[in-house]
């Protein structure tokens, strides 16, 4: 069931927020949402200004842009959170049925059936995360990096075993957009990791100042190992996706699929 609380809440000076207001959606504005050349050529501003669109205010906080950049309590969403606003949305302004949604059928891959959705049906994690959680990744090998000045810190040849790293969210998705693309060569996903580092440690208990990981974050990631990055992704897979599920049944088999909710399936009025 759809309610007015984040599922993971947003931090803003010092504070959670969790409860959210929608606006009721003008034709113009649905409209805008619907702009697929600028949801395919933009799609995480596209994202961000969806949720600008709907959200009237986040625990009384009013969001207001200030030229292109977006307020901080839109940046500082969680991705869960914005799947979940989007979905919110969608059920208050359009109803919470999807008709005729694609899929392919679990049993017979080659068959594509159609779907009824209820987003009402929302599959619920047992708990979910809060914005100041943190989690510590010990690396199997380490990293090695070789920036400007290390030598005067006492760093060079350093490598560092262990990075602490907050939740993803939409603010390191917005800084990292152009790197965006459908591409296996793209480092989109590398970029957002490197964005959520707040610690990087080395085995004898130095640890890299928070300048040079805010600079050079990108580099701790970029050097990984495969097998760092397989540790590395392993730990932030362990939170709740940021796709919400429905379980609904397929016209084909009558067997109960359950089906991820994709921003592009919303706000498609009927």
């Amino acid at each position: 069931m759809i309610t007015n609380e984040l599922k993971v809440g947003v931090k803003l000076d010092k504070k959670i927020l969790k409860e959210f207001k929608l606006k009721t959606l003008k034709i113009a504005e649905l409209k805008r949402i619907n702009d697929d050349d600028y949801r395919r050529n933009h799609p995480v501003r596209w994202l961000a200004q969806t949720i600008y669109i709907l959200i009237d205010n986040i625990g009384g906080e009013v969001p207001v842009m200030v030229g292109r950049d977006f307020p901080d309590v839109i940046k500082n969403l969680s991705l869960i959170d914005v799947s979940y606003i989007l979905i919110a949305g969608h059920v208050y302004n359009l109803g919470s049925e999807i008709k005729a949604l694609r899929t392919v059928c679990p049993c017979q891959r080659q068959q594509e059936v159609s779907l009824d959705v209820d987003l009402n049906n929302l599959e619920d994690e047992d708990t979910y995360p809060d914005p100041t959680t943190e989690f510590t990744v010990e690396l199997p090998h380490g990293v090695e990096i070789n920036l400007p000045n290390l030598e005067d810190l006492g760093l060079k040849g350093k490598v560092w075993k262990f990075l602490t790293f907050r939740i993803p969210i939409l603010g390191d998705m917005l800084k990292n957009e152009k790197h965006f693309s459908a591409s296996a060569k793209s480092d989109f996903g590398e970029r957002v990791i490197s964005a959520c580092i707040l610690k990087a440690e080395a085995e004898d208990g130095t640890e890299l100042p928070a300048n040079l990981i805010k600079m050079f974050g990108d580099k701790l990631i970029g050097e990984m190992t495969a097998r760092d990055m397989q540790a590395t992704t392993r730990e932030f897979n362990k939170f709740p996706s940021h796709r919400l599920f429905c379980e609904t049944q397929c016209s084909y088999c009558d067997k109960e699929i359950t089906t991820p909710i994709e921003p592009n399936f919303l706000f498609i009025a009927a």
